[in-house]
């Protein structure tokens, strides 16, 4: 009797974490797909509470930028960063930008106006997840085609949340070379883009703090 209870405690300590992991990965993927769903929607409020604490802090920040920072302040920014805050002082009128005041009203916005498109999301997809306590990462394939970067997830209060700074690297490498590769600075190259999505060329103003 002795033999059989040890061996059944000694199955269940390997199957309980099996299970933990993969209740956790089905956790992940469905946070996932109900903020990709959220965006392609148009459902800010549901896409906000999917986000993490680094994400908020991040567009509390960047909130602040577009409201004081100066033509100085702007050039000493990161590539993602200005095109942001670019598009964000191009796309949205003063008035609204001046009535926000957190960074989940930020965001928020960027799904509202657009700024945060839905092909980012759209034809996307979780592959092989690796979790470590209460943090994990994930592959992100688009057509089923696996990309180098990867999700990064949080679990805050019980919910697995995205960490959208965990990308930040790799946005910024990726955008640095379209800028190279499109044989323009920068600057003409983010107001070319925003010419295209408006059909306005940005003014002069861009550059100037809104408070």
């Amino acid at each position: 009797m002795f033999k059989l209870i040890y061996h059944l405690l000694l199955i269940l300590f390997f199957i309980n974490p099996v299970f933990a992991q993969k209740k956790a990965e089905k956790q992940i993927i469905e946070s996932f797909e109900t903020y990709k769903n959220a965006i392609l929607n148009n459902e800010p409020d549901v896409a906000v509470e999917l986000i993490d604490a680094n994400s908020i802090v991040y567009y509390a920040d960047l909130l602040y930028q577009i409201k004081t920072a100066d033509s100085v302040t702007i050039e000493t920014m990161k590539t993602v960063d200005k095109l942001l805050l670019f598009s964000y002082r191009h796309r949205v009128p003063k008035d609204e930008l001046l009535s926000l005041s957190s960074g989940e009203a930020l965001f928020k916005k960027a799904i509202e106006t657009g700024i945060l498109s839905k092909r980012t999301v759209k034809g996307t997809s979780l592959g092989e997840i690796d979790i470590e306590g209460d943090k994990a990462t994930a592959e992100f394939k688009i057509d089923e085609q696996v990309l180098l970067f990867k999700y990064h997830f949080n679990k805050e209060k019980g919910k697995w949340k995205i960490d959208l700074t965990a990308l930040s690297e790799s946005d910024n490498a990726s955008a640095d070379m379209l800028v190279e590769n499109s044989g323009t600075t920068a600057n003409e190259y983010f107001f070319l883009i925003l010419k295209m999505i408006t059909g306005r060329n940005p003014g002069s103003e861009i550059w100037e703090p809104l408070e």
